[in-house]
């Protein structure tokens, strides 16, 4: 009911980013120097401490982040130049920490689908103020095109590119508590999916990436291509396991929340609260798919993102960072992408595609912050 939400606002901001990585860093300062003071304070506040990510020096940091990401120090360098600031002032690299992020998120491949065409279903919780809300679509010189949110301003929280390759990301168990996941020396997961949507070209591509730069962070991803291919990848503090699917599969659907499923992986699942708001929201994406199949369309999904926890994946809880940013439909057949910024049924969706967008454009949000998400979740389901 209405009166159970105190309702909060906010701003989106689409920018397109097109030009060499330095000219590309150079450019999101300008912006943010005439839009986001607050937001540019932050972000230029690091002092880094490479030890204490497992490096000896920030060069052999920085030599990591263009293995993971080739290019994005210079994009760090230009921002970094525009302002005038010595480059480890800028806080991306003093970021390599899990910020909590309870999501969900969902692959069906052609043979389900009404139209025969693959879909993937996003939805990205967390708090307003924790986030950059900003969705970027970004052509650096030689590499693919893509679209998707940023994090830190020069990662990304998931993404489609030119090739037909998705990728989006939930929390793993335990996420959010350092001491239960950082086991080695590595990167934030949002520095090696910047990586992955600038480079691959197909599943095969991103497994690779991943294999050669896990992030250090409890992290599900589930990578999907137009071809009729996906991939669910599970990460506990480096460790990986990987599910692949094709249209010939028994289930041709993937789905990921909060917690782990895969095998050497389930034993991990031992954060209380993940466990009992975790698996009942996998169960309701199944469940929905599952009825609809195989005739599964774009509706069917964002009936699934509209619905309320644990019956579906929208959090209202923003106050609890169980509040949900914005949800998305990639149509990677179509080359489309649908996103509804705020909270769904409260928000209009709109379609993307690849395509320039031109100026700066801004979105306003309505977020309904609803209290008490330990409470309430368990009883409802």
């Amino acid at each position: 009911m209405a009166e159970q939400y105190i309702i909060r606002k906010g701003v989106f901001q689409h920018v397109t980013l097109e030009g060499t990585s330095y000219e590309i860093g150079r450019k999101q300062a300008e912006i943010l120097k005439s839009t986001n003071e607050s937001f540019l304070n932050f972000i230029t506040s690091g002092d880094i401490h490479p030890k204490k990510y497992g490096f000896a020096t920030f060069k052999q940091l920085q030599n990591e982040y263009d293995v993971a990401c080739p290019g994005i120090n210079d994009e760090i360098q230009g921002f970094a130049d525009e302002l005038g600031l010595p480059i480890e002032k800028i806080m991306f690299y003093d970021a390599s920490y899990l910020v909590q992020s309870n999501c969900s998120h969902m692959v069906v491949l052609p043979s389900l689908t009404l139209n025969k065409h693959l879909l993937v279903g996003r939805s990205y919780e967390q708090t307003p103020e924790e986030e950059d809300l900003r969705l970027c679509t970004t052509q650096v010189n030689r590499k693919a095109r893509h679209i998707g949110f940023s994090v830190f301003l020069f990662g990304r929280q998931e993404g489609m590119n030119e090739y037909g390759l998705s990728l989006t990301m939930s929390a793993g168990m335990a996420a959010g508590f350092p001491s239960e996941w950082n086991k080695k020396s590595g990167l934030g997961y949002w520095v090696i999916q910047r990586g992955i949507l600038d480079n691959c070209r197909d599943v095969k591509d991103a497994l690779e990436k991943l294999r050669m730069c896990p992030p250090t962070s409890n992290t599900n991803i589930l990578l999907a291509e137009r071809n009729g291919k996906a991939a669910l990848v599970e990460i506990y503090a480096g460790e990986m396991q990987v599910k692949e699917i094709n249209d010939a599969s028994d289930w041709p659907c993937l789905v990921s929340t909060n917690h782990f499923t895969l095998p050497g992986m389930a034993e991990r699942n031992h954060h209380q609260i993940i466990l009992d708001t975790s698996p009942p929201r996998a169960a309701a994406i199944r469940s929905c798919i599952e009825g609809d199949q195989p005739a599964v369309t774009r509706e069917t999904l964002r009936g699934i993102l509209t619905k309320e926890i644990p019956n579906g994946c929208f959090g209202p809880y923003y106050s609890d960072g169980f509040g949900t940013l914005w949800s998305m439909i990639f149509d990677l057949t179509a080359g489309e992408v649908e996103i509804c910024f705020g909270a769904p049924g409260y928000n209009p969706w709109r379609t993307f595609t690849l395509e320039k967008v031109g100026e700066l454009r801004e979105y306003e949000a309505i977020f309904p912050d609803k209290q008490g998400l330990f409470s309430d979740t368990i009883s409802q389901g």
